[in-house]
């Protein structure tokens, strides 16, 4: 089963989230994001598990769906870079 972490659940990265949840013979491992108001949020509505930095989301998972703005496309590609 692929473990699947989502970077950035912002306004797209939730629809992404949502989506990721329905598919069969996924794990939703988590989720990244830099800013601690939507990342509250976004654990709690969706009692999922908030990494604090990008690297332990990526160690946890097989696959990062990155969700990011244009001020955030750097570290969008950093983490591309990172997991292959």
């Amino acid at each position: 089963m692929p473990r699947v972490g989502i970077y950035g659940v912002g306004h797209l990265g939730k629809f992404h989230l949502n989506n990721w949840k329905e598919i069969p013979g996924v794990e939703l491992v988590g989720f990244f994001d830099p800013h601690d108001d939507t990342a509250k949020e976004v654990s709690e509505k969706y009692q999922l598990v908030r990494f604090l930095d990008a690297d332990s989301l990526m160690d946890a998972c097989d696959a990062i769906d990155s969700q990011n703005n244009g001020t955030h496309c750097y570290s969008g590609s950093w983490i591309g870079s990172s997991v292959g």
